[in-house]
């Protein structure tokens, strides 16, 4: 997650993720889902644990139901975390193309896919680099960014 959080930002996206800058007494779950109702876009890691995770779940349906552009990330076979996801997860995932990041030698390559969608989509929004979010290590920022989960 850090690798692809590290390049992200290398290529002037923006990324809020949810383990950093959430301190003890701060409404984590408020804070979250204000990150996720901002960002212009939603990458989530999807692996056979993190989708059986209530908050995965949450904040995916959060960013669903919002109308964000959705971009799961799989480290694990699509077909192996999908034996993991509720239904409502497969129900929202289920017509979005997955990025798979599966072998880290195809690191580069995978990283170019991903980049090349998340430039396209901000290009159809109207909007620059500068605005993108990303969950598990946010670094928040006052700029709508990249919500990657």
């Amino acid at each position: 997650m850090n690798k692809l959080k590290d390049n992200l930002e290398l290529n002037g996206i923006t990324v809020w993720v949810d383990v950093i800058g959430l301190t003890a007494g701060v409404d984590f779950l408020q804070k979250i889902g204000q990150a996720i109702l901002d960002a212009k876009l939603f990458i989530t890691l999807l692996s056979s644990n993190s989708v059986k995770s209530k908050y995965c779940q949450d904040e995916v349906a959060l960013a669903y139901i919002s109308q964000k552009a959705l971009f799961p990330v799989a480290i694990e076979s699509r077909e192996t975390i999908q034996e993991h996801m509720d239904t409502g997860m497969k129900l929202q995932t289920a017509s979005i193309e997955w990025s798979m990041f599966v072998d880290p030698d195809n690191f580069t390559g995978d990283f170019q896919k991903l980049l090349s969608k998340l430039k396209l989509e901000l290009k159809d929004q109207g909007e620059g680099m500068q605005n993108i979010t990303t969950k598990k290590q946010r670094t928040h920022r006052n700029i709508s960014p990249v919500q990657l989960i």
